[in-house]
């Protein structure tokens, strides 16, 4: 990407610690071999500030020793020393192809992508297959990715079975559609709330005009709410990872529930059970591409089924209505909030998302075959669990903790808490 883009160009203005060492645009190659990262963000800084801003803007008294912006289309780039050394490069001399090539394979601890194409394919895919026929020559399969962590800022950079084989080598990825969600929730966020305000803008209650200047008041609000949720989400996959490696079977039959209501396992890549089961064997269980899935869908069938069963009618369902809502909006217009067309809508995905992140995506259905209880009766009973542990009160207080809290810390935290749902769910069914 380039830092004329929004997703490429946000992502690298998150810290003043990042250490900016090569970025790959459509037309030009930016190496900065041993960046200082005071330097270099001011200078990224300065060119997301600058209409339609190209690499070669890059001041290049800013550039470590080595270093230099060069054209993809380069039929010879001399290889420095710095270059050598940063990425692994064995050449002294690559195209531009070539070089975009090797810088995919360097060692790094983030691989970021802001771009449109697909970059990496499993080692069991052929380039076609990856449908990106600009990107054969450049494209790397999984096993060779240098990088720790890959970040998905654009779409379909990563195919998903080289999401799941990177992630078996020991990388850390999520999949596109975790990872650049926040635009779909900051919309979800924006016409949820359009829709509250039409009918007090048709009745003259409120004009269009004061209508447009709340809706960019609520801006803060929604950004807090829309990483909040990315937040949760992320802890989800952890607590969902963390426990289909203790025990891959809950997992197995929620894949065959999913299966049975039309989602095959082969559309998302999800693994047979032979495969499943000689992973545990090796104390490996899904991986984190693969519990994306997972969530989503359990999540969307959980949905329907609160609406099919009509549970909207919670205690709490008003506090799920809201937590969906920007607080401004909820004060200020309670009677509007409280008769919103969407209304059972929003609280059965909220209360989807409530149950799933924190219980996982197995839980509900373990729970129903254990109990023999219909489906509406254990849904209830996980419901009111929330409510009698006072669980939603407990999630935004370990939210705000969690600058000072470690990743494995807040895990056991809330292991803690679904242990405290999972006493009262029995005790109830």
């Amino acid at each position: 990407g380039s830092m004329s883009g929004d997703v490429f160009g946000n992502g690298m203005l998150m810290s003043k610690n990042t250490e900016l060492t090569a970025a790959i645009s459509s037309r030009e190659i930016f190496i900065d071999p041993n960046p200082n990262a005071a330097d270099s963000f001011e200078e990224r800084q300065r060119l997301f500030e600058m209409p339609r801003a190209n690499w070669s803007d890059y001041n290049p008294d800013k550039i470590s020793a080595g270093g230099g912006v060069f054209s993809r289309k380069a039929r010879a780039i001399p290889i420095s020393p710095q270059m050598q050394a940063r990425f692994n490069i064995q050449e002294s001399v690559l195209s531009g192809p070539e070089l975009v090539n090797r810088l995919l394979k360097a060692p790094t601890d983030l691989l970021w992508n802001g771009a449109i194409g697909t970059y990496i394919k499993s080692s069991e895919e052929t380039h076609s297959e990856a449908k990106d026929p600009s990107n054969d020559l450049i494209r790397i399969n999984a096993n060779e990715v240098g990088a720790n962590i890959i970040g998905e800022g654009g779409n379909l950079g990563v195919t998903q079975k080289a999401r799941i084989e990177f992630s078996l080598n020991g990388g850390r990825v999520n999949t596109d559609f975790i990872d650049n969600v926040s635009g779909v929730d900051c919309s979800d966020h924006e016409v949820n709330t359009k829709i509250l305000l039409q009918p007090l803008v048709e009745s003259g209650e409120l004009s269009a005009e004061d209508r447009n200047r709340f809706l960019e008041s609520l801006t803060d609000e929604v950004a807090s709410s829309v990483l909040s949720n990315n937040y949760w989400q992320n802890l989800a996959l952890s607590l969902a990872e963390q426990d289909a490696k203790a025990s891959i079977e809950p997992y197995i039959d929620q894949m065959n529930q999913l299966a049975s209501n039309g989602h095959e396992r082969k559309t998302y890549q999800l693994p047979t059970d032979k495969t499943l089961n000689e992973r545990a064997s090796q104390g490996v269980g899904l991986t984190r591409p693969e519990l994306a899935y997972i969530v989503s869908l359990s999540k969307n069938e959980l949905t329907q089924a609160i609406l099919d069963n009509e549970l909207t009618d919670q205690a709490d369902a008003s506090r799920y209505l809201a937590s969906a809502l920007p607080p401004k909006v909820v004060s200020t217009y309670p009677d509007a909030t409280h008769a919103h067309p969407l209304k059972a809508n929003i609280i059965a995905t909220q209360i989807s998302n409530a149950i799933i992140n924190l219980m996982g995506p197995a839980y509900l259905n373990t729970v129903q075959k254990e109990s023999g209880q219909p489906l509406p009766d254990v849904i209830n009973a996980i419901v009111a669990s929330f409510h009698e542990t006072g669980v939603l009160d407990i999630l935004p207080t370990l939210e705000a903790s969690e600058a000072s809290t470690s990743g494995k810390e807040m895990l056991s935290r809330l292991n803690e808490l679904q242990r405290k749902v999972d006493a009262k769910v029995r005790e109830q069914i």
